[in-house]
């Protein structure tokens, strides 16, 4: 358990060491990697993340997704430690919430979707689909839920080790998106 504290200051440090401008530059380049590959095409559905801090901006991608006219769900975290995910029609329909991050200001039902592409944000990823969000275990309780899912983190390259400690309450990712390249992994 240190070991993954350690890992994830470690990891937050380097990606706060960035400048904004890197940190935007990469995100594009990711996005742009996001919007090229074969699945976005066929993707009617998108889930993703409203970023805050130094994480990887997916904004791009999620504003391209519906202006190519697909649907786009964003994250809600509840205070009983789970999440669910609501669907949006513009960025704008979000307000502050938990944790500070923006989410979702619809009060309707979380989406029953039990299929689909989840972007998933962290601050430390491997070689092997693992990765190190925050701590609360928010997205691997819902990847448990829904394991249907395909779940594709983006990262920064220097967010990637060859391997991280893991716990049996980990979910592995199917890939990983970074400014470099797509890691992709079994499952």
């Amino acid at each position: 358990m240190e070991a993954k504290k350690i890992s994830r200051s470690f990891h937050r440090e380097l990606r706060d060491r960035m400048t904004l401008t890197e940190r935007e530059e990469k995100s594009r380049e990711i996005c742009r990697r996001l919007r090229l590959e074969p699945w976005y095409s066929e993707c009617g559905f998108l889930y993703g993340y409203y970023p805050i801090g130094s994480e990887t901006d997916c904004l791009p991608i999620l504003r391209q997704a519906l202006s190519d006219g697909k649907r786009v769900a964003l994250p809600k975290s509840e205070e009983n430690g789970w999440m669910d995910f609501y669907e949006i029609r513009s960025l704008a329909e979000t307000k502050e919430g938990r944790f500070h991050v923006r989410e979702p200001e619809n009060g309707g039902r979380p989406l029953e979707n039990t299929e689909g592409i989840i972007l998933t944000p962290g601050l430390a990823f491997d070689r092997l689909g693992n990765r190190y969000g925050y701590g609360k275990g928010y997205y691997d309780r819902y990847f448990t839920r829904f394991p249907k899912f395909k779940r594709f983190g983006l990262a920064f390259e220097n967010q990637m080790e060859e391997q991280i400690e893991t716990d049996i309450t980990d979910v592995k990712l199917h890939r990983v998106y970074t400014e470099k390249c797509c890691y992709l992994f079994c499952g």
